[in-house]
């Protein structure tokens, strides 16, 4: 059985698309810019029980010294968390947009994903 790939860009996500938590968060051409400590959700993309998803993202440390976080949150139709995966506690620091990503399987009673995203104190990043 062939399951299907489906992509999850952070990018090509129009702000109306992001919920801000806390923190500055502003958006531009550039990317998403967060003044830490920041937290933003994409809003719940629909998500199918065990299929393939590829989560890519871009990042650039702008200043301070301070982790960034990355997080996919499968959920199921009452929004209760199955799984977080892929929580990079980014403390690479880099200077020039990096890549991150990777392909993730929704857990069992998937329905929707949540991509988190986030920035500790004193720190800017663009995503």
């Amino acid at each position: 059985m062939m399951t299907m790939l489906l992509a999850i860009a952070l990018l090509q996500q129009p702000e109306e698309k992001w919920i801000v938590i806390d923190g500055e968060v502003t958006f531009s051409d550039a990317g998403l810019r967060m003044v830490g400590p920041a937290h933003a959700n994409l809003k719940p993309l629909p998500a199918r029980p065990r299929g393939v998803y590829r989560l890519s993202s871009r990042v650039r440390q702008a200043s301070g010294s301070g982790a960034y976080m990355v997080a996919l949150i499968w959920r199921d139709r009452t929004g209760k968390v199955l799984r977080v995966d892929n929580d990079w506690m980014g403390k690479d620091r880099p200077a020039k947009a990096s890549p991150h990503g990777g392909r993730f399987t929704a857990p069992q009673g998937t329905h929707d994903a949540v991509v988190a995203l986030g920035v500790e104190a004193k720190t800017v990043c663009v995503f």
